[in-house]
């Protein structure tokens, strides 16, 4: 749909997106399991909306999916104390392989930030870059 209406726009300009708009506005309300035809500037569109059950069994599917991710992560990612020492590398996440090289070769390394409790948790996050994986 979007890929439809942004080709329009290119064409037709501001008249392309009131047209599909409106168009938009003349479907009908969606049903859960009930199919419906929607219409969008030519093209028709046939979706299906999964029913209540569908949407139950998914989502446990998807919670059962997330803990196991969660696990295989807390499994791999080393903690320090219930601490995630790679959430404070996130915004150097372009130079995690310099600060990873300097840290390797014990080149010195200047650490600031606006807390103590930050600059530690940067200094540990940084060490435990080199340390062996369990």
């Amino acid at each position: 749909m979007v890929a439809t209406v942004a080709k329009a726009y290119f064409r037709g300009g501001h008249t392309a997106l009131v047209a599909a708009c409106a168009e938009a506005c003349t479907w009908p309300a969606p049903v859960p399991g009930t199919p419906l035809c929607l219409q969008m500037l030519g093209r028709k569109v046939q979706v299906q909306l999964p029913d209540r059950g569908a949407h139950d069994l998914d989502l446990q599917r998807h919670q059962a999916a997330d803990m196991a991710l969660r696990a295989d992560y807390e499994r791999l990612v080393p903690t320090h104390g219930g601490l995630d020492l790679y959430r404070c590398l996130q915004p150097l996440l372009l130079q995690t392989q310099q600060l990873w090289e300097l840290v390797l070769c014990g080149d010195p390394i200047l650490v600031q930030s606006p807390s103590p409790i930050t600059c530690s948790r940067l200094v540990l996050a940084a060490i435990s870059l080199i340390s062996p994986l369990k």
